[in-house]
């Protein structure tokens, strides 16, 4: 198993926990020096929806 392997499965246990315990829900993109390494869509967006790696957030401030 090489690095990116060892890496890959690591994030996979953190983030099988996250979603097992419903700790998160998202959308997970890592990349280093401009290179995706990781990405994963966890959780659902409604009852009868599951998030996607195209999943659409709308994000707001208040202040």
């Amino acid at each position: 198993m090489d690095k990116q392997e060892l890496r890959k499965k690591e994030l996979d246990k953190l983030f099988n926990f996250l979603e097992c315990n419903r700790l998160f829900s998202g959308v997970i993109l890592l990349s280093l020096e401009g290179k995706v390494f990781y990405k994963r869509a966890i959780g659902r967006k409604s009852d009868s929806e599951e998030h996607s790696l195209d999943s659409v957030f709308e994000i707001a401030s208040i202040s």
